[in-house]
C-alpha cells in the first residue's frame, strides 16, 4: 500500500487549509491514501475556535470529500468538531465520498483542555483488506490505554497525527515518553505507526524541530524518517519500507 503523508504548510484559515489540501489530494490521486497533520483542516493555532464555525468545517469536509470521491483517494485529516454540542479535536476518514469515520483525542494537554473536550475510546476503520486506527499526538504517552483498546482486534496501521516538536518546550507534554511509547506500541499491537507532523508553528514562527514525521514499524525501529523544518510531502510504500521524499508541485 502507497500512503502519502503530508507535511503541509499551516495557514490561519480553514478555507486556504482546505484549499491545500484538495490540491494535494488532486496531485497524488496515484496513491492509495494521504495521511494529513492534526487538526489540518483549521490549523493548530490561538484563532481555532474564532475560524473553526461549524459552517466553515462542513464546507470543507464536503470539499475534501467530493475531492477523495474525484481521484479515489483514501484521506485522513484533522478538524475541529462539535458532537453532542461538545467541541471535540477530531480525526477523519473521507472514503467514497463521504466521512466514513471519526476518532476523537482521548489525551488532552492541559492547554488543548481549556479548547476541547476529551473523548474516551479509540477503535478501528477497514478500508477493503486493511484496518486503521489513530494516536493523536501526545496520546502516544498513554500508551497503556492504547494499547488496551485492542485487545481484541488490532489495527494493520496506526496513524499518528501531530502538532509536536523535536525537543518539546510545552510545559505539560511529555515529550520523551513520545518515542519510546510508540515503539512499544507498534511491537505489542504488531502493527506499523505512520507519523503525520506539522512541519512549522504559527504561534510561535522560530520554533525549530517541527517536522520529522516517522515511520515505526511493527518490530519497533524507525524505518523511514522526513525532514524537520520543511514542508514536503513522503510516499511510504509499506510492501519494502521504502519512502520517497518530494516537494509540493503547489504553491501554498
Amino acid at each position: 500500500m502507497k500512503l502519502g503523508i503530508v507535511q503541509m504548510p499551516m495557514a490561519w484559515t480553514v478555507e486556504e487549509n482546505t484549499q491545500f489540501i484538495c490540491k494535494t489530494i488532486q496531485q497524488h490521486a496515484h496513491l492509495d491514501g494521504l495521511i494529513f497533520p492534526e487538526l489540518s483542516i483549521s490549523g493548530f493555532h490561538r484563532k481555532i475556535v474564532r475560524e473553526s464555525k461549524p459552517d466553515k468545517i462542513r464546507k470543507s469536509c464536503d470539499e475534501i470529500a467530493e475531492a477523495s470521491a474525484q481521484n479515489q483517494i483514501l484521506v485522513f485529516a484533522g478538524a475541529p468538531l462539535i458532537e453532542s454540542g461538545l467541541l471535540r479535536n477530531s480525526y477523519l476518514v473521507f472514503d467514497r465520498g463521504c466521512v466514513r469515520h471519526q476518532w476523537h483525542k482521548v489525551g488532552l494537554t492541559n492547554s488543548e483542555a481549556t479548547v476541547f473536550e476529551p473523548a474516551y475510546r479509540r477503535d478501528i476503520y477497514r478500508h477493503e483488506s486493511i484496518s486503521f486506527s489513530a494516536l493523536i499526538c501526545r496520546e502516544a504517552s498513554d500508551v497503556s490505554w492504547f494499547v488496551n483498546e485492542f485487545k481484541q482486534d488490532k489495527p494493520d496501521i496506526i496513524l499518528w497525527p501531530c502538532y509536536i516538536g523535536q525537543w518539546s518546550t510545552q510545559p505539560d507534554a511529555d515529550s520523551s515518553a513520545f518515542e519510546s511509547g510508540v515503539k512499544w506500541i507498534a511491537q505489542q499491537l504488531g502493527c506499523y505507526v505512520l507519523q503525520c507532523n506539522w512541519p512549522q508553528s504559527l504561534n510561535e514562527p522560530d520554533s525549530t524541530g517541527l517536522g520529522g514525521s516517522k515511520v515505526v514499524a511493527p518490530d519497533g525501529r524507525n524505518v523511514a524518517l522526513m525532514p524537520y523544518g520543511h514542508a514536503c510531502v513522503g510516499i511510504f510504500d509499506s510492501t519494502n519500507n521504502d519512502m520517497t521524499i518530494g516537494d509540493f508541485d503547489h504553491a501554498p
